[in-house]
């Protein structure tokens, strides 16, 4: 089989549009496989509630932690006492600080309010992904998940 010059030619351009495809559908299935989110307005103004300390399923008892964001400021519930403060966002880096808390004592939720604060404190990352909120530290260590379902 001999074939002519023009259709060698056209046998290699429709290889090559084949490979292009191929290459660019490969890379758009790669890149839509886990999305993340980086816009860190799909966090503000709802409640995340916390779901797991440091690798720790946090069970609730009735008073489950939770925080909320607004545009430069955070509240929340740390589980006995209410917490205010701020923070600032520059591309997936978070900083907290300034926590106040109200003074409340509460036994039975001090093992777990003093150690949600701290990690809040260590934050220095976050992501978004799956439904899920984390904060990380500066070694990309998980330290706090939430969900925004109770």
């Amino acid at each position: 089989m001999v074939l002519t010059i023009n259709q060698k030619k056209m046998n290699r351009i429709q290889i090559n549009i084949f490979l292009f495809f191929l290459t660019f559908g490969c890379l758009a299935q790669a890149t839509n496989k886990s999305p993340l989110k980086t816009d860190f307005a799909v966090i503000k103004n709802q409640q995340w509630y916390l779901q797991t300390l440091l690798k720790n399923k946090y069970l609730t008892n009735g008073n489950q932690p939770y925080i909320h964001f607004s545009d430069t400021h955070l509240s929340g519930f740390a589980g006995c006492n209410q917490i205010k403060g701020n923070y600032t966002i520059e591309n997936n880096h978070i900083n907290i600080q300034n926590i106040k808390q109200t003074k409340k004592f509460c036994q039975e939720s001090i093992e777990l309010e003093n150690p949600f604060v701290e990690l809040l404190y260590k934050t220095h990352k976050w992501k978004f992904r799956k439904n899920k909120f984390i904060l990380k530290d500066e070694h990309n260590k998980k330290l706090l998940i939430f969900t925004n379902q109770q």
